[in-house]
């Protein structure tokens, strides 16, 4: 993930006093991805309602802002999202034990048994078994403390079985740490599926003793000579020599060959503990415990290194670190590296405009599996004029056709836009946006009523004339002069002879100038040049002017390495976007009319200022080389679109927008 994210994510979790965005809505790690898409529709919901209030009126204006983001790491990327959670608890758990670990080295010796301590106390805050590894070794660099590498006392003969921890593993000798590393996490995951839980802790127990043997490179030199001389024929004892751990208390022999160093002062007296259970507990440099000690001669006595708190007795039996409170366990049908074998490709525009009539209207799109493995998912809508017919994907097909059908009669007004989702149960989503437009009656059956309201009207008229008499009424006056404005694209200002008549993209003007006489008129909208024309409207006469707004700038200059970037907001990027998808049409409609047939098709990314302006738009494909004319229209007509505003970077981004058209001969 990227350390922006989660910059933005600590700063919002630090406002709500959370741990991570999944306590905040409160999602468990191995939920759907619909269920995370509903619980950030509902909190959603809630901040739209929540902006007025200053109680709540931050973290409402957090979360509708960050939209994106938030799918990005609770949907698309929740896998992740998830080990950074647990890497951050278990870092600070490894801060915790640390001054405990370093604690057992002060007489500048880490005994096998306050090793053990170590590992006992990692097991319970659910530290891995690599990480304790990794600060044991730290750790000895640091003080400079070093191993006891006394010789155990004399074992027993012992009847166990010989442990091939290679074969436990399931890899070779000639095995490097990585991929033990890896078969032991492999491993691992294969122990959490056991229905025992008995089972299950000896599983667990073995594997870490493997680890434990394998990822030093001292133990596994021993343990690879053990393995050769089990191999040759020899017995158990062997094995006791190498691996059975040292009696409680044991230290080098006072006949062993010591370092030099400063002369002991005997210590004091020490009381002997009560008996209990909680005394039973190995001790780390000497003296004596609750638990028998062994039949050796008994050393000259060292100051022991301070002793931990404490803890409730062993109940006994090997079981399974507990993961530490907080941290969330990641499935283990999820491999950590998150690739995904499957890969969701739609073959559709992002935005589909149709026109229907009365009647129900289907159309259809195609779902490709373009990777490998099987791609198990769901379609859905937001509007129930959408009606989705396949909601299950085939997830052993590699392309299959999805139907959607258009009920015109549940349309809340005559042009209504909806999106169809289809999301695959590893994350992969895409969304199309589809605005559908009610068409009107036919013009055939309009001039049908049309006459029919005139002859009724007629009619009437006849009758009453014919029942009032009277005088012929006298003739009308003459026709009035009028003046039509248009302007592509809309206008935010429209001025005639310096005067402000509109604010929207046309207008109809009927005053304010004199038939005959040349008429000034202008056009604005920022980011374009304002255009100016002259005419003349002839008495009587209905006239229309065509201005055209060119833009200021090319609208071609991307934002620098260094600019700090938010992505938009994908539904409402698409939503803005549609409301000038017929004008973007028409671009490529009509400055492609040499090219009948062809169904033209772009891609772009759009680059957008803080309050939602166009700044800069990138085509990234298209079909029709590169041809200026239809970029052009693109680019002025994306100019007054409204983009979703962002606040807390330099500029916001949508990328891979795609539109298609088809293209005729003529310019219709």
């Amino acid at each position: 993930m990227e350390s922006r994210d989660l910059e933005q994510i600590d700063q919002f979790l630090g406002m709500v006093s959370k741990s991570s965005l999944l306590e905040y809505y409160e999602l468990a790690a191995d939920a759907s991805g619909d269920d995370a898409e509903q619980a950030i529709k509902r909190r959603r919901g809630w901040a739209q309602g929540q902006q007025a209030n200053p109680k709540f009126r931050e973290e409402a204006l957090w979360l509708i802002r960050n939209q994106a983001l938030l799918r990005k790491v609770l949907v698309d990327e929740r896998e992740d999202y998830v080990a950074e959670v647990n890497s951050r608890k278990v870092s600070r758990e490894i801060d915790k034990l640390a001054p405990l670990a370093k604690g057992t080295m002060v007489t500048g010796v880490l005994t096998a048994d306050a090793e053990r301590f170590i590992h006992q106390e990692a097991a319970d805050l659910g530290v891995p078994e690599d990480r304790v590894n990794e600060l044991i070794e730290k750790l000895l660099v640091e003080t400079g403390a070093r191993r006891d590498v006394a010789a155990p006392a004399a074992p027993t003969p012992s009847s166990a079985p010989f442990e091939d921890y290679y074969k436990l593993l399931n890899v070779p000798h000639t095995a490097t740490r990585e991929e033990i590393e890896a078969a032991h996490r492999a491993q691992y995951r294969q122990a959490r599926s056991l229905k025992s839980l008995e089972d299950a802790s000896a599983r667990f127990a073995k594997l870490d003793e493997a680890w434990r043997h394998l990822s030093d490179p001292a133990r596994r030199k021993a343990y690879d000579a053990l393995h050769q001389q089990h191999a040759s024929g020899s017995g158990a004892v062997e094995e006791a020599d190498f691996f059975l751990p040292p009696p409680p208390g044991a230290i080098p022999s006072p006949t062993a060959k010591t370092e030099p160093g400063p002369p002991q002062r005997p210590p004091a007296p020490t009381p002997t503990p009560p008996a209990g259970p909680l005394n039973n507990r190995p001790t780390f440099g000497g003296g004596s415990s609750g638990v028998a000690q062994s039949p050796m001669a008994q050393p000259p006595m060292v100051t022991p290194p301070p002793v931990a708190p404490p803890r409730p007795p062993d109940l006994g039996g090997n079981r399974a670190p507990p993961p530490p409170q907080g941290v969330v366990s990641v499935p283990s049908s999820i491999p950590a590296s998150r690739k995904r074998q499957p890969r969701l490709t739609v073959v559709s525009a992002d935005v589909i405009t149709l026109e229907v009539g009365r009647k129900p209207v289907t159309h259809s799109f195609v779902v490709k599996n373009a990777g490998q493995g099987r791609m198990p998912g769901r379609v859905t809508s937001d509007r129930d004029w959408l009606v989705v017919t396949r909601t299950r994907l085939d997830p052993d097909a590699a392309q299959q056709d999805v139907q959607v059908t258009i009920d015109p009669s549940k349309m809340p007004r005559g042009k209504a836009t909806g999106v169809v989702t289809v999301v695959t149960d590893l994350g992969d989503r895409r969304s199309i946006n589809m605005e559908v437009t009610r068409k009107a009656l036919s013009t055939p059956i309009l001039i049908g009523v049309a006459l029919l309201v005139l002859v009724m009207l007629a009619v009437i008229a006849f009758v009453v004339g014919a029942m009032q008499g009277g005088d012929e009424p006298a003739p009308a006056a003459g026709a009035q002069s009028s003046l039509n404005i248009e302007v592509n694209p809309d206008a935010e200002k429209i001025f005639v002879n310096g005067e402000l008549v509109a604010e929207i993209g046309r207008a109809r003007v009927l005053k304010g100038f004199t038939p005959g006489e040349p008429i000034k008129v202008s056009a604005s909208h920022a980011g374009f040049k304002t255009v100016e024309q002259t005419v003349v409207v002839p008495a009587g006469v209905d006239h229309t002017v065509n201005l055209r707004l060119e833009l200021a700038e090319l609208l071609t200059a991307l934002p620098d390495k260094s600019a700090r970037l938010q992505p938009l907001d994908a539904g409402a990027t698409a939503q803005a976007i549609s409301t000038r998808i017929a004008q973007l049409q028409d671009c490529l409609r009509q400055n492609l009319t040499s090219r009948p047939g062809l169904t033209a098709s772009v891609t772009l990314d759009v680059y957008t200022t803080p309050p939602g302006a166009l700044h800069a738009v990138a085509f990234t494909k298209n079909n029709f080389d590169d041809e200026a004319a239809p970029l052009d229209c693109l680019r002025r007509q994306l100019r007054v679109v409204r983009f979703p505003a962002v606040e807390g970077a330099d500029f916001g981004v949508h990328k891979g927008t795609q539109i298609e058209q088809l293209v005729t001969s003529g310019k219709g």
